[in-house]
């Protein structure tokens, strides 16, 4: 019997604790939204510390160019398109208040008929061989060179594009005690609205206390020394 209770008790608490776990696990999950976009094993690369466990989201940065300010990571969500379609109720009031109008129906030419009916003329005036010619094929080959080209919206869309991302708090104090102002992982000199992001996302979580901006500004050379472009002639010319 005691054998038994002990095996009980310690099903018990095994399914407490799974249950707790499971709890937490769901809580986490709408406290920290974010947590699901950060890619699985992620480490910052100035503290190696997992991003998972940051009670912020991570401040991010374009790993390609163009280097636009990322203001806000994850990304969101653009703005369902609405249709401009009547509901029923709309429909109805629209009757109520024009009880009296008339309901017009258009009809169409045939096109095939219309295109009959234009050579029919041409032959009459010019002949047989001006028949052949369809007068709509010059028109078609003018709207074919005049229609504006599709656009590439392979890089409009934030989302599919690759990013890096930082504890934004920890790069903000490499930053300003190195005074070196560039991406971590690949070296590159961060540009000016870069560290303006950066400023705004700090004081959007309650870190205040450090202005990179300002010594950004201070240093006066956009290049820093540990960035990729200082190890080039050019780079070394412009920071002495």
């Amino acid at each position: 019997n005691n054998n038994n209770n002990n095996n009980n008790n310690t099903t018990n608490r095994s399914n407490n604790n799974n249950k707790q776990r499971r709890n937490k696990i769901r809580k986490d999950k709408k406290k920290y939204p974010w947590r699901k976009f950060i890619p699985a094993h992620s480490e910052d690369p100035i503290t190696l510390e997992s991003l998972h466990s940051l009670p912020y989201p991570p401040f991010a940065l374009y790993a390609t160019p163009p280097y636009d300010a990322i203001s806000v990571w994850p990304f969101p969500n653009p703005p369902q398109p609405t249709d401009n379609v009547k509901s029923k109720d709309d429909k109805n009031s629209d009757i109520d208040k024009e009880p009296n109008s008339t309901t017009i129906i258009i009809t169409t030419t045939d096109p095939q008929t219309e295109q009959e009916r234009q050579e029919r003329i041409l032959r009459e005036q010019w002949g047989e061989k001006a028949a052949l010619v369809n007068p709509n094929d010059k028109n078609e080959e003018e709207d074919q060179n005049t229609k504006p080209a599709a656009a590439d919206t392979s890089q409009n869309d934030p989302k599919d594009r690759h990013v890096h991302l930082f504890d934004g708090r920890a790069l903000s104090y490499y930053m300003v005690s190195q005074l070196q102002f560039i991406d971590p992982l690949n070296r590159r000199d961060l540009t000016r609205p870069e560290i303006v992001q950066l400023d705004a996302y700090l004081r959007r979580h309650g870190f205040s206390n450090t202005s990179v901006t300002e010594a950004y500004d201070a240093k006066g050379v956009t290049l820093s020394r540990a960035g990729a472009t200082a190890t080039t002639a050019a780079g070394r010319a412009a920071i002495l």
